[in-house]
């Protein structure tokens, strides 16, 4: 395996191992939902904003 592709593999599996962190929290229990779910539709919406503007 080339070191540059070493690397990559490197950087994927660090970058898939920190995801989770990554996740909009809703709690254990289904009280944190309506919150959950408000933060998810705002972040979607600025996602598909951002993508549609690249589009040419």
């Amino acid at each position: 395996m080339t070191h540059k592709r070493l690397m990559a593999l490197a950087g994927a599996l660090l970058f898939l191992s920190a995801a989770p962190a990554l996740a909009a929290p809703c709690g254990n229990n289904s009280a944190g939902f309506e919150q959950w779910k408000r933060q998810f539709a705002q972040e979607a919406k600025a996602t598909v904003s951002a993508s549609a503007a690249s589009m040419p």
